[in-house]
């Protein structure tokens, strides 16, 4: 709205005697568009004489001139150059801020993974270590097993050789019950004793070949008897034994002199 009041003159002080005007009352209101006049349009409406009169002309209020227009013009541009630099420095800001965000939050998950890494790491060197106790103690459990049954291998070793030999020894000592009674049976002080009867000399050996005592043969040899001793005939036990064979019937005591008298 544009105030009318303003572009008239006090012309009632000229004429008649009219009523004063007053500016509260004496008003008119009028609706314009919220354009505002160039300063060309502004200068005509002053030197309008429709409006103002050929001898009062009235610049009107409120109107920019042209410099006062180019001046708001510039700084116009100026503010918009002003903030789209704030806008880009703060844009600029903002995308740095982001990248140093981002940048720490990557190191974070760097760190997570690392921490987690290095805790599998501490897990897996926790669990071999534990591997290779539960290794060791079952080997030591093994050997320790191994080590008992190669003492009861080594004791019923012992034992048995034990039992041998004590078989051994009482059969040793049967045999040579056996060879005693042999010798004072037939007269013979030991083994290699010479016995002397009817102007013939023999030893034990001829006398077991004679009487085909192949047990006795075998416990003569065992007992250390010589095979090679001769009769007053001049025969060794073997000859003898094979002079009195008889299709076989001194094989065995013939077998025993043979690898005896080696």
């Amino acid at each position: 709205m544009l105030l009318l009041q303003n572009y008239f003159p006090d012309c009632c002080e000229q004429c008649c005697d009219c009523e004063k005007v007053d500016p509260q009352k004496d008003r008119v209101l009028i609706n314009m568009p919220n354009i505002m006049p160039s300063a060309q349009n502004a200068k005509s409406l002053a030197q309008d004489p429709h409006l103002f009169g050929k001898d009062h002309p009235v610049k009107p209020k409120n109107v920019l001139a042209g410099t006062d227009l180019a001046k708001a013009g510039d700084d116009e541009a100026k503010r918009r150059e002003a903030e789209l630099v704030k806008f880009r420095l703060e844009e600029a800001a903002l995308i740095e801020k982001r990248k140093i965000e981002r940048q720490a939050q990557e190191d974070r998950e760097l760190r997570q993974v690392q921490e987690i890494a290095e805790a599998a790491e501490v897990q897996e060197a926790i669990e071999a270590q534990d591997l290779l106790e539960a290794q060791q103690a079952s080997m030591r459990e093994h050997q320790k097993i191994q080590d008992g049954l190669k003492e009861i291998q080594e004791e019923e070793a012992r034992i048995k050789e034990k039992s041998m030999k004590e078989q051994r020894l009482k059969e040793e000592a049967e045999d040579k019950k056996q060879v005693d009674a042999f010798l004072w049976t037939n007269g013979f002080a030991d083994m290699d004793s010479k016995k002397k009867s009817m102007f013939k000399s023999f030893y034990p050996l001829h006398v077991a070949v004679t009487q085909n005592n192949a047990d006795m043969v075998q416990l003569l040899l065992a007992a250390g008897a010589r095979p090679m001793l001769k009769n007053s005939a001049g025969l060794s036990p073997l000859q003898l034994a094979q002079k009195l064979d008889k299709k076989g019937s001194h094989e065995k005591i013939l077998r025993l002199l043979q690898f005896g008298g080696n």
